[in-house]
């Protein structure tokens, strides 16, 4: 009685499972198909905005130029590095690589919380130089600089 009553009650259900497989409406395959259809431009659409917005930052910074690099000691050498603004990386005066947008970005958003001027050049020394189109800042420090200068030397070095 009580098999009957269930049967009778679940027929209609097509997500019901009595002696048979899940079987599912054909409409619902079609929803579904729509629903990846829309979730599928929507990525798209923010992948694209996302990736455009790299070159609009990249475009309004007013730097030009990083230039940094390390020297003194005994042999008083100097090392020197340079970024332009179209990512091209320099090492004394040699093209070495071309910098991903990504990388850019980062380099510049950091350099670009860097203002003033520090010259204490020890024995040993590292520098930044950023060049921008008004003005020059420059940090040359032996052992202690700004932590927003660190930070930025720090993640120029990581690019070598």
């Amino acid at each position: 009685m009580i098999r009957l009553l269930l049967n009778k009650t679940l027929k209609n259900n097509p997500y019901c499972v009595i002696n048979r497989t899940l079987t599912l409406p054909s409409r619902f395959y079609f929803f579904t198909y729509i629903n990846m259809k829309r979730i599928f431009y929507l990525l798209t659409l923010i992948f694209v905005l996302f990736s455009c917005s790299t070159s609009k930052f990249l475009e309004s910074s007013s730097i030009t130029r990083i230039e940094f690099g390390y020297g003194g000691g005994v042999t008083g050498a100097i090392t020197q590095y340079a970024i332009s603004k179209e990512g091209n990386l320099f090492k004394d005066g040699a093209w070495v690589k071309k910098l991903s947008k990504q990388e850019l970005c980062s380099v510049f958003d950091a350099s670009s919380k860097v203002e003033g001027q520090y010259n204490r050049p020890g024995n040993t020394f590292n520098y930044i130089r950023i060049v921008k189109s008004d003005k020059q800042i420059y940090y040359c420090w032996e052992m202690f600089a700004p932590s927003e200068v660190n930070e930025l030397f720090t993640l120029l070095k990581k690019y070598l």
